[in-house]
């Protein structure tokens, strides 16, 4: 039987499931086996309480939960590294305690694929209002993993992982007027199988300047940055999420503020137009009427 460990974290990274006690010869297992994060990718790290009276472990793994076929030595410590493993693979293992007296009865299986590994991501930025389908490419991308990233305003869809690659639909707010936007920087992406091990790699998101047009209640000034953009910023100046006045079509960054860094950008776009993908001042048209 294929036991999971899921949804449980415990401080160094490490995954915890109680598993019980076992007892021979007056030598007692320690009360969980667990699975935790090698610093190698490709490798699979595994933990244990010590056992009081124990002389060292034995760890037994292979890749049927009815044949731990591999056996390694543990002297003192109780925790060990598995390296050379097959990747893309389900391994099993369990732990035994021993010492002069005997040996324990071992522990419950645990199994897992080996640590996940990113190699690149597709695209490896996008900008506020994106949707797009995220392509990871690495291995040991296990079928059932999620897709995470520390940021509110990004939602993932549907990732569909199949070894050495994992594909997701992304929705990066605002999707429309009124929601507040993604926050803009550099964020982990990380990738976690099912067993809890993950994979990360930094992912940035950039923020939309077309937003900057803040002002379109006058048709003649749609596209084009001036001075009413910049009243309408400076009128909910200092303003937070959770104020009455905040807007969040005005937090241009999404952290939630409507501070200096928005005035910023109206300033240095001041008097240019749209071009479709920046403000620039040749995408301005002249206005009618005006003398040359």
């Amino acid at each position: 039987m294929r036991t999971r460990l899921r949804d449980s974290a415990a401080a160094g990274g490490e995954l915890h499931r109680t598993v019980g006690r076992w007892r021979i010869a007056g030598l007692v297992v320690g009360a969980a086996l667990v699975l935790s994060t090698p610093a190698r990718t490709g490798a699979l790290g595994l933990a244990w309480n010590p056992a009081p009276g124990a002389a060292g472990y034995r760890v037994r793994y292979g890749t049927s939960p009815d044949r731990l076929d591999r056996v390694i030595g543990v002297p003192a410590a109780n925790r060990v590294v598995l390296h050379g493993l097959t990747d893309c693979t389900l391994w099993y293992a369990s732990v035994t305690a021993h010492n002069a007296v005997g040996e324990s009865a071992p522990s419950p299986v645990v199994a897992s694929w080996p640590r996940p590994t990113i190699l690149r991501l597709v695209p490896e930025r996008a900008s506020q209002g994106d949707e797009l389908t995220l392509v990871i490419v690495g291995t040991n991308l296990e079928p059932g993993a999620g897709v995470e990233l520390d940021n509110s305003g990004l939602r993932f869809v549907a990732p569909t992982a199949s070894c050495t690659g994992l594909q997701a639909g992304v929705a990066i707010e605002p999707a429309t007027a009124g929601r507040r936007p993604a926050q803009i920087g550099t964020f982990e992406l990380q990738v976690r199988n099912p067993e809890g091990l993950a994979a990360g790699r930094v992912f940035e998101i950039v923020v939309a300047p077309s937003r900057f047009d803040v002002n379109r209640t006058v048709p003649s000034t749609v596209g084009r940055i001036d001075g009413a953009d910049v009243v309408w910023v400076a009128r909910r100046f200092a303003s937070r999420e959770g104020d009455g006045t905040y807007d969040p079509d005005l937090d241009f960054d999404g952290d939630g503020w409507i501070d200096g860094q928005e005035l910023a950008w109206i300033g240095s776009n001041l008097g240019r137009c749209w071009s479709g993908s920046a403000w620039t001042h040749s995408a301005c048209q002249p206005v009618p009427g005006a003398s040359s």
